[in-house]
């Protein structure tokens, strides 16, 4: 074993893979744990196995960097005792900055393909992980894991492998060796063409760009990482410096005092990222924020440090770093306890997730509803938050000497303001689930992830009609909103007319002028206003959005029946829409028919969204 006071190695060179035999990595608790998924360790394995040094310029198969730092003197001996190490048993200890990813990766391939220790990990993150990896190179090998197939595919039954082996192994389970065994299976499954040419690439062919810190302490290390490769997260940085706050050095705790600081705030910083994981929490709250929040607990600490909007990913852990912002874990826990109480209550909830959607509102970043929130009494801020909702909905212009309110039902159109039309529908959707479930919240998630369209509830695009028989259906849908004896009406007829038996050459020198005759008709039906819109997600405005509502609507409620019985994952179906093709609000039985939608039917919908608003729309 070196001497435990000297810091061996340079400060930055290149090391092959062979060269760390019988060093020690430990991965501290502050740190995240493992978490590369099925394409990550496919693409490392491929990547090793493609490389061909005899071949081309290049030697060497480059890793990304590992930034260490070596452990020496009393900081060891307490290692040593803790971990039950024998001196003989290894060369050097270092502290893994960064790059545990890979290099716990290059471990699991070597462990499980030689059946030997060449370098050891240890990960404080979690007990049982330290455990779990201690035997890894005994783990059964699971069948049906075929790495040729999608990773879809693959992880539905890796994840079913996950399963049956933690039914019977279940002190293993947590996050950390669910993403060992995953990326093990697939080590033990993969078709490799020799593993022996394989391993020597690994040993003498692969390198890393090693980076040991001598002169600097941890806090720095981590403040100065390369950029070039997969960064820690500002959230982890952030963590990292809780962590080292919490020192015996730092503040005068004693040691055991510190580590037991240290794991309370590990255990509390995992329950709030697992709920902030959650997709309807999640989504309830991002608002439009544009960051891709690996560790979403890091956007709690921009949202303290009023940084929402700062594009910067590290600019929040600098303010924390440069202590230009106090470290308190206690406000971070405040501010997360007042978001599960808001979350709970289906009334702020839908108003919050409302308010950041629509987002052309004085709420529409959760920095300005926390600080609002702090200043008012409970019952004041759910009157707030309702009366910002319908200052919203008030906003107008002048045109021609003339108000325009933009969500005045009447101005609500398709072709003039159609984001109007769509915070209109959601919101009448929010508010329909409240009065039908007060206990019941809508996901957030539907609205932002699905691409949301406008459906036209009467079809409107004649131009994408292709065959005869499908304009006589569209046709037919129009003739019956008209009137008897009107023009108009006979001129869908005599096109009916025309239509039966047509061949498709007679069709298409119909088709553009019943095309503009089809616009003439939207314009004076008014069939571009909201009370022929309705919500509906793309994909299934893409199949049925052109065609009569009879179609529609049997396609609507098939859809709905089959996301209910879960049989066949169709998209989320909004209340507000199923009940306009199941005619919910044509009430009188004298007008109802389920053939088309009518002068009645649209009537009806447009009263059961001003009776739902009307406490937010303009008067």
């Amino acid at each position: 074993m070196i001497e435990k006071s000297r810091q061996q190695d340079t400060n930055f060179e290149l090391r092959t893979i062979d060269s760390l035999k019988d060093y020690i990595f430990l991965v501290e608790d502050y740190q995240r744990g493992y978490q590369w998924e099925s394409q990550q360790v496919l693409d490392l394995l491929r990547d090793i196995e493609e490389f061909n040094p005899s071949q081309g310029a290049q030697e060497f198969y480059c890793l990304q960097p590992v930034a260490v730092k070596q452990i020496l003197n009393g900081k060891l001996d307490e290692l040593i005792l803790d971990e039950n190490l024998q001196d003989k048993e290894f060369e050097a200890v270092y502290e893994l900055v960064d790059g545990q990813q890979r290099l716990t990766t290059i471990f699991l391939i070597l462990s499980l393909l030689t059946k030997e220790k060449h370098h050891t990990i240890i990960y404080r993150t979690r007990p049982e992980s330290k455990n779990y990896l201690k035997g890894i190179n005994s783990i059964p090998l699971a069948k049906d894991i075929n790495t040729h197939e999608s990773i879809e595919v693959l992880d539905e039954h890796l994840n079913s492998a996950w399963e049956n082996y933690i039914n019977t192994h279940l002190k293993f389970n947590n996050v950390d060796n669910y993403h060992f065994y995953k990326a093990s299976q697939i080590i033990l499954n993969y078709p490799f063409e020799n593993k022996q040419v394989f391993l020597n690439r690994i040993f003498n062919s692969t390198q890393v760009i090693w980076y040991n810190e001598i002169y600097k302490s941890t806090k720095r290390l981590f403040a100065d990482l390369n950029s070039g490769k997969i960064r820690l997260t500002g959230a982890e940085l952030i963590k990292a410096l809780f962590v080292l706050d919490l020192s015996s050095n730092n503040n005068g705790l004693s040691a055991e005092i510190a580590q037991f600081k240290t794991n309370e705030l590990a255990t509390e910083w995992d329950e709030i990222e697992y709920t902030l994981q959650q997709s309807d929490f999640w989504y309830f709250i991002k608002g439009k924020t544009k960051r891709n929040y690996t560790s979403r607990i890091g956007y709690l600490f921009d949202v303290l440090c009023g940084a929402t909007k700062i594009e910067d990913d590290l600019f929040t852990y600098r303010l924390y770093a440069d202590e230009k912002k106090k470290l308190d874990w206690d406000e971070l826990k405040s501010f997360f306890q007042k978001l599960v109480e808001w979350y709970n209550d289906p009334f702020i909830y839908h108003r919050i997730g409302f308010l950041l959607f629509q987002n052309n509102n004085k709420l529409n970043s959760l920095e300005r509803i926390r600080e609002i929130s702090t200043r008012l009494t409970k019952g004041k801020f759910k009157k707030t938050l309702d009366d910002e909702i319908a200052n919203a909905f008030s906003k107008s212009k002048k045109v021609d000497n003339t108000t325009f309110k933009f969500y005045d039902l009447d101005n609500l159109s398709y072709s003039i303001n159609k984001k109007q039309v769509t915070d209109t529908l959601i919101l009448f959707n929010i508010c329909l689930y409240e009065n039908l479930m007060s206990d019941y919240r809508i996901n957030f998630k539907e609205f932002y992830d699905q691409n949301w369209t406008l459906e036209h509830i009467f079809p409107q695009n004649f131009a994408d009609i292709e065959s005869p028989e499908e304009a006589v259906k569209f046709i037919e849908d129009y003739n019956d909103l008209l009137e008897t004896e009107s023009d108009d009406k006979k001129r869908c007829e005599v096109f009916l007319l025309q239509l039966q038996n047509s061949s498709i050459d007679n069709f298409l020198k119909l088709k553009n002028t019943i095309v503009e005759f089809i616009k003439e008709l939207i314009q004076k039906l008014n069939l571009d206003q909201i009370e022929n819109l309705t919500l509906l997600h793309q994909s299934e405005n893409s199949s049925i959005g052109n065609k009569p509502f009879k179609s529609k609507r049997a396609e609507i409620i098939s859809f709905s029946k089959k996301n209910q019985s879960q049989k066949v994952k169709t998209s989320f179906i909004p209340l507000g829409t199923l009940n306009v093709f199941t005619k919910f609000y044509s009430i009188d039985g004298a007008k109802l028919q389920l053939s088309h939608w009518s002068h009645y039917d649209k009537e009806m919908y447009k009263d059961a969204i001003v009776n739902v608003l009307k406490k937010y729309l303009p008067n």
